[in-house]
């Protein structure tokens, strides 16, 4: 049997944007995370920060994490965010 929690949920992805599931289970969706909390995943993905991100996580590779993070970044400066 397997758990629910390591799922991954494409009818919450298509309402709410995707998703990213933090170390304590907790579920936000990408354009509501912090920009600090985005640079802090993105050391983690390239294995400079204080966490380790399995490679995949939630059915993405870290290099598609990297263009996801980057891009919400990209659209916040193009929208003054």
């Amino acid at each position: 049997m397997e758990f629910k929690f390591f799922h991954h949920n494409q009818e919450d992805e298509s309402q709410l944007g995707i998703l990213w599931r933090d170390n304590r289970g907790r579920v936000t969706p990408v354009r509501w995370l912090t920009r600090g909390h985005i640079h802090n995943i993105i050391n983690c993905l390239n294995g400079t920060g204080e966490m380790t991100i399995p490679n995949p996580y939630l059915d993405r590779y870290h290099h598609e994490w990297l263009n996801i993070f980057n891009s919400e970044l990209n659209l916040r400066d193009a929208e003054g965010c």
